[in-house]
């Protein structure tokens, strides 16, 4: 892309964790900049820790604590300068008093039904958010159902699609595949603790084995889950073979709007999922089955419909053309740079 604002010379983006091996904020981040940043004469990231990135040329200055991260933003900026944030750290804009941009992936007001300590953390990071909302130059979101939320704390609001990597595939018949369930995501309570309920329910005889892909941030809960003889830890991997699973399972608590749900559709892999968050703006009859919240034995039974090939989804109504990087850092640039 060419400087469409000559006046526009840095970037300063602040996050905590850098990389496309992190979260799937995170991998927005680095996904929509990493084709804007020639726009940019300069693009300086303040962040905790540096992962993999495909950046060929970045300035990193990481933060150690609150005091290091507040004295950095404090030396940087001028009128030629965009500050962008993607996480709740954000406020440190408000408070040093810069013009900044936000794009929000996390999954509050929600998490404070999660667990008593999210009850708690919740009168930290609701007023930290709605704060970041009223003082952002613009909110992005990433699905329709955050865009409600955000819509009563700003006008300035716009929704702009993740996007995700859509390689060359060949088509499998469903009927085909192998009797391997996947699921995708880290591995915490939000996601998975309605998961440990399900899996009490299946038979010891069950005829499929279920993958989970995703960095481990709760091992207890990680041990649990592997107690389950159909059950395997893939730990995290960057490329996921959707293709050759019969279905991908999501047990999720609440959700913006996950990118692996996407990902599984654009291979023709049905999903089974708790209707909650933005996950109705993609998943429908045609292909995928959408279980009441949080109702196990409904879920128990669709898996075995689509394990025994009871259910046959057409895919008809599949559309994700939104969900694009390329479009996505279009859509950003117009919104950062106009």
């Amino acid at each position: 892309m060419k400087v469409t604002n000559p006046s526009i010379k840095k970037l300063v983006i602040l996050t905590t964790h850098f990389g496309d091996n992190f979260s799937g904020g995170s991998t927005a981040t680095h996904e929509i900049f990493q084709d804007l940043q020639h726009q940019f004469e300069e693009i300086i990231v303040v962040c905790r820790k540096i992962g993999h990135h495909t950046f060929s040329k970045l300035n990193f200055k990481t933060y150690r604590n609150f005091r290091d991260a507040m004295k950095i933003l404090k030396s940087l900026g001028d009128d030629r300068t965009i500050f962008y944030g993607d996480f709740y750290n954000s406020i440190w804009f408000v408070w040093t008093k810069k013009t900044f941009y936000f794009t929000y992936h996390d999954n509050w007001p929600e998490m404070t039904h999660v667990s008593k300590k999210d009850f708690f953390r919740s009168f930290f990071y609701l007023p930290v958010y709605q704060s970041i909302f009223r003082n952002a130059k613009s909110v992005i979101v990433v699905s329709e159902y955050k865009k409600k939320y955000v819509s009563a704390y700003t006008r300035s609001v716009y929704l702009v699609r993740n996007g995700f990597n859509k390689n060359s595939f060949t088509t499998k018949n469903q009927v085909s595949l192998p009797a391997k369930i996947l699921m995708v995501g880290n591995i915490e309570k939000r996601k998975y603790k309605y998961a440990c309920r399900l899996f009490r329910k299946i038979d010891r005889d069950f005829p499929a084995e279920i993958h989970i892909f995703g960095h481990i941030l709760d091992r207890a809960l990680s041990g649990k889950l592997e107690s389950f003889g159909f059950v395997r830890i893939m730990d995290y991997q960057k490329s996921i073979p959707y293709e050759n699973y019969r279905c991908l399972l999501h047990t999720s608590m609440i959700e913006n709007l996950p990118l692996s749900i996407c990902e599984s559709l654009y291979y023709s892999i049905p999903v089974i999922a708790f209707n909650v968050g933005g996950i109705a703006e993609v998943v429908n009859e045609t292909n995928g089955i959408l279980i009441e919240p949080f109702d196990l034995d409904s879920m128990l039974l669709s898996i075995d419909q689509v394990i025994y090939n009871e259910v046959i989804l057409s895919f008809k109504k599949n559309d994700l053309s939104e969900y694009d990087w390329k479009l996505a850092s279009q859509k950003y640039a117009d919104i950062l740079l106009k």
